[in-house]
């Protein structure tokens, strides 16, 4: 096979991992009726066929010699046999590969309506493998699949037009569009691919990424949350990061990790300049002070993160963190915890922190748990004890202000 065959050959099969479902029946009752099929059961040859179908590119004894059996019930009107040998073409099972021939197998298969062969079909004519280019007629044979199917076939073309060797952005560009269009969660991975092809700073973008994912942002969507959100805070305009921020404490609210992680770095390293943003601060300042525990959270590794540079950072970072934790955040009680640790003064800003940490592990926070049993645990009576201690002291010096 000469190497632009090889080349083509491997694009084909990425495009098409859809086919490739799991196996659909106990390698025993496949191989028996391989074995029926070249004994000349034309039944056991169908049924076969659609086994070959349902697994995907595997090899197997005796594909050799049921090639061109399938071949042979293929132009007998098998839909089935028609995608099975396609699939061995394409994949080079039981002789020499040949992705120029597929699509043609494909599309007879895709006439008598087989799924499999509706996509493979589908794949060739968008991408022009093996056949002539016809976005049109791959259309149409994705107009039969169920929409959120047809929305994941869409995305798959896409990925392969960017492919390493092929990279046609902007007809990727008019697949993702394809499919932002259906609504289906299959928009949040094309969302995330559009935005990598964005110029950076591109205005037009963020407008692009709001009507593809605020629909599905609305209906609860985190993951659609999150994409939006990382693409807005790498964005220069303050109003766009307040955006992000908000998405992704929202998503932080729920539990999602990535909108954690995501508010934690704005204390530092690349996302710094964000955190100086005093717009942004102040932002977070009013959700924490309206009971945001992300937004606490985040505004307590921010100034933990400035402490030793900015006088009364400290200060503020732990009365963030107190605020979150004493309403039972576990992130919170381990950030505050270890931020007790590294500063205690007194043996009772060790037993707090301890008490923290301990409450924190007992939620199955897992960095705690291991600093709960280097530094000591407590019972959670004994921890709410100690918070209770700590929480009277600090309203006595409060009232003395």
């Amino acid at each position: 096979m000469a190497i632009s065959d090889k080349v083509r050959a491997a694009f084909f099969a990425a495009a098409l991992l859809a086919v490739a479902a799991p196996p659909a029946a106990a390698a025993p009752r496949f191989d028996s009726l391989v074995s029926a099929a070249l004994d000349g059961d034309r039944e056991a040859l169908r049924a076969a066929a659609k086994l070959i179908a349902a697994r995907g590119p595997q090899p197997f004894k005796g594909a050799a010699q049921l090639r061109p059996l399938l071949r042979r019930e293929a132009l007998n009107g098998s839909s089935a046999s028609a995608t099975a040998y396609a699939i061995l073409l394409q994949h080079g099972i039981g002789g020499e590969a040949n992705p120029g021939e597929a699509p043609q197998w494909y599309a007879r298969g895709a006439q008598a309506g087989n799924v499999k062969s509706v996509k493979g079909a589908a794949v060739a004519y968008a991408l022009g493998w093996g056949v002539r280019r016809d976005t049109d007629r791959a259309l149409r044979l994705l107009a039969g699949l169920p929409r959120e199917e047809r929305a994941r076939e869409m995305l798959k073309i896409a990925r392969a037009l960017l492919s390493p060797g092929r990279e046609e952005p902007e007809a990727a560009r008019q697949w993702l569009g394809r499919v932002a269009a259906l609504g289906t969660p299959a928009t949040v991975a094309a969302a995330g691919l559009h935005a990598g092809l964005a110029a950076p700073g591109d205005p037009e973008e963020g407008e692009t990424l709001r009507r593809w994912l605020q629909p599905l942002i609305a209906r609860g969507d985190t993951d659609a949350s999150i994409v939006l959100a990382r693409h807005l805070l790498a964005q220069p305009d303050t109003h766009d990061r307040l955006e992000a921020i908000d998405l992704l404490l929202k998503a932080a609210g729920t539990g999602d990790r990535r909108g954690i992680e995501a508010l934690s770095k704005l204390s530092g390293g690349g996302q710094n300049e964000v955190a100086g943003d005093g717009a942004i601060l102040q932002f977070l300042e009013e959700k924490a002070l309206a009971g945001s525990n992300p937004a606490r959270v985040s505004l307590g590794e921010i100034y933990a993160f400035r402490a030793g540079a900015e006088e009364g950072a400290q200060q503020k970072a732990q009365r963030f963190l107190t605020l979150a934790a004493r309403d039972g955040d576990a992130v919170a009680q381990y950030r505050l915890g270890m931020l007790l640790l590294t500063g205690a003064r007194t043996e009772g800003d060790t037993e707090l922190a301890r008490a923290y940490l301990s409450l924190a592990a007992a939620q199955g926070n897992a960095p705690a748990a291991l600093a709960a049993a280097r530094f000591g645990g407590m019972s959670r009576a004994e921890a709410d004890t100690v918070i209770g201690r700590a929480a009277v002291t600090d309203a006595e010096t409060e009232g003395r202000k």
